[in-house]
């Protein structure tokens, strides 16, 4: 039987992968469908239902056991005072009153009431309503904390407004002392005597102003200054002279100076042509001397030179150091003498001025004491109707003033520390019910989780069967 004959077999069918079956399966597993969950909720009401009674019995208990809690506050007016504008103006601004409250009042009265029980922990809180230059001051605690918290407010209003009492007391003191001064002030206003006094001294001025006006216009006292003047003038002259004299003085020196130097001038040089002749002779005698009398001569000769060097040298320090000294100083004086006679010019120029500016003022105080006479005498006129201006105007300084410690409020509390109405915070009924909620919720996550666990459990139990 040829191969070609043979009868046709079934091809194999190719064996199954488990691995691809798994895979399927797994894929298949993790789609989520809203059936399964919900089967898987019924499945598992009885966790849900557990763990939202759990939860919801802590939640009635804890309602039901918890005070209550109110809200306590008050409200803290910071007091006024009246600055010298006659606006009202805050003792302190409230930002800075509230820096205080929170960080010293506060503290302070806190620390003084927790330290008396260790147990229990206070806590207060203080902020400024917008648009509101008011205080506020609240706390929340149970009703058996009602009276701490009442205390404690109480006392950080008293320590507001005790701190700006201080500050109060001294302004106000300042005011009553000034109005004190102000009110003496109306008196002696009111005092006829005073009136009498005020016309008695104008009466007094009017006559020195008379007085003064009669002896400005006397020749003798026009004169007097003047006279005065003149001398001054004179003897600015007389010094002027001096002072011209010394330089004619001076420059004659000078002159006499120079003279002087072309004597000394000439001495030096006939000095020099001696030493230069007595050089040559010693030059001389040194070559051909040949016994004693010689060599003494030439001891002479020398001793003479010598002499005449040291002659040389003093007239030279003197022409060029004692001469220059004094002609340096003598130039200085003549400088000096040149400056004093300027300035001894500007000085008679000075005073002739003045004598013309004497003559002038003459005219112009007479000028300028009349309208002084005139205006005393309308003083003396208008003397009554002035006092009654001033006196209206005193009182008005007193009304104002008494509005200035009037206006000083101090800082207080607006109304006593109250308690809410109603309890703050949230209500029973909002607290079972939360729980109710939240336990649900923990219940299905619970529920979820469980179920997880299970098909976890079963799909591990698969798989080492399978092995």
């Amino acid at each position: 039987m040829s191969p070609s004959s043979k009868p046709n077999t079934p091809a194999p069918h190719p064996a199954p992968d488990f691995n691809n079956h798994q895979a399927l399966a797994y894929r298949y597993e993790d789609e989520i469908s809203l059936i399964d969950l919900w089967l898987v909720l019924v499945r598992r009401r009885l966790t849900i239902f557990t763990v939202a009674a759990l939860l919801s019995t802590a939640g009635l208990l804890y309602a039901l056991l918890s005070p209550s809690t109110y809200l306590y506050s008050t409200v803290i007016e910071t007091g006024t005072v009246v600055n010298d504008n006659g606006m009202i103006m805050p003792v302190e601004s409230p930002s800075a009153l509230l820096t205080k409250v929170k960080r010293a009042y506060i503290p302070q009265v806190l620390h003084n009431a927790n330290s008396k029980d260790d147990e229990q922990r206070y806590d207060l809180d203080a902020s400024i309503p917008k648009e509101s230059g008011l205080i506020v001051l609240e706390a929340k605690g149970a009703v058996s904390e009602r009276d701490i918290y009442m205390a404690l407010l109480t006392d950080v209003t008293r320590l507001a407004a005790q701190d700006h009492k201080e500050t109060q007391n001294v302004t106000r003191g300042h005011l009553e002392r000034e109005l004190a001064d102000e009110n003496i002030t109306l008196a002696s206003l009111l005092d006829e005597a005073t009136l009498n006094v005020e016309k008695s001294k104008l009466e007094n001025e009017l006559q020195s102003a008379r007085l003064t006006l009669a002896e400005i216009r006397d020749p003798n006292n026009q004169r007097l200054p003047i006279d005065v003047l003149e001398i001054e003038k004179e003897n600015a002259k007389l010094t002027l002279n001096s002072l011209k004299d010394q330089h004619t003085l001076i420059k004659a020196k000078i002159s006499r100076e120079g003279e002087t130097a072309q004597l000394i001038k000439k001495q030096i040089t006939d000095l020099q042509e001696q030493i230069a002749q007595a050089l040559q002779h010693r030059q001389r005698g040194t070559t051909e001397a040949t016994d004693e009398a010689r060599a003494m001569t030439l001891l002479m000769i020398s001793n003479e030179i010598q002499q005449n060097r040291n002659h040389l040298a003093e007239l030279e320090e003197r022409l060029y150091v004692e001469l220059e000294d004094k002609k340096e100083e003598l130039q200085k004086n003549l400088a000096d003498n040149a400056r004093r006679q300027t300035v001894q010019q500007k000085s008679i120029a000075l005073i002739e001025r003045q004598i013309q500016k004497a003559a002038a003022d003459n005219l112009r105080l007479a000028e300028k004491q009349q309208p002084a006479i005139d205006e005393i005498e309308s003083e003396l006129t208008k003397l009554s109707a002035d006092q009654k201006h001033q006196i209206a105007r005193q009182r008005q300084v007193i009304k104002e003033l008494e509005n200035r410690v009037a206006n000083i409020r101090e800082t207080r509390a607006v109304a006593s520390p109250m308690q809410s109405l109603l309890p703050v915070g949230p209500s029973k009924i909002l607290i079972v019910a939360l729980s109710l909620i939240v336990g649900l919720m923990l219940g299905i996550f619970v529920a979820f989780i469980r179920e997880f666990l299970s098909k976890a459990s079963q799909q591990t139990k698969k798989t080492l069967a399978v092995q």
